[in-house]
């Protein structure tokens, strides 16, 4: 998957923040609890651009999927063991 890719994907989400952000300022009302709204609050200067910012949500991505994994993996065990008992 390429950069360009996410952009297109998430693109129009992290630049709604971004307007919504820049029309009513860092804590508007209704404003979402999601990744993009938490990145945007710790981000300065060039970190707020959309490739930066979908750059960082592909990271975070791929660094859950082992952990889903694993998890995943593990519940059949853990209740195969409990049933045991």
């Amino acid at each position: 998957m390429n950069i360009k890719k996410v952009v297109d994907h998430i693109g129009p989400i992290i630049q709604e923040h971004l307007d919504k952000e820049k029309q009513f300022g860092p804590d508007w009302q209704d404003k979402s609890n999601d990744l993009i709204s938490w990145l945007l609050e710790v981000a300065e200067g060039p970190q707020r651009t959309l490739h930066d910012l979908a750059i960082r949500i592909l990271n975070i991505h791929f660094a859950a999927m082992p952990t889903f994994y694993t998890i995943w993996q593990l519940i059949p065990s853990m209740l195969n063991a409990r049933a045991r008992k």
